[in-house]
């Protein structure tokens, strides 16, 4: 019963997000993005060549995961919060042929 109401509920609180929705141009969404790339392609480069896996792996995670917020909010036009889970705006991140 308790899964069941926290499910509708967090279904109502999606739908009150999504209706929030402002449209944004991915030039206006992706403008301050480089330095991202940079930084944490530079701890991927960085972790592998210690071979630490866990560090190259959260790293690449943290630029994926980023990467699909920006995605989403472009085709969504809203902002992706803690409260989403990752399954909730992957979609435009995996429509683009992007690695997994």
């Amino acid at each position: 019963m308790h899964d069941r109401l926290a499910g509708e509920v967090r279904e109502i609180l999606l739908k009150a997000q999504a209706s929030l929705a402002m449209p944004s141009e991915a030039k206006e969404v992706f403008r301050d993005f480089y330095f991202f790339i940079v930084e944490y392609g530079n701890k991927v480069l960085s972790a592998c060549e210690q071979k630490d896996e866990m560090a190259a792996v959260w790293s690449a995670f943290q630029l994926q995961e980023e990467i699909c917020r920006l995605m989403h909010r472009v085709r969504n036009g809203f902002e992706i919060t803690d409260f989403n889970l990752l399954g909730e705006y992957i979609g435009a991140y995996e429509e683009a042929g992007f690695p997994d």
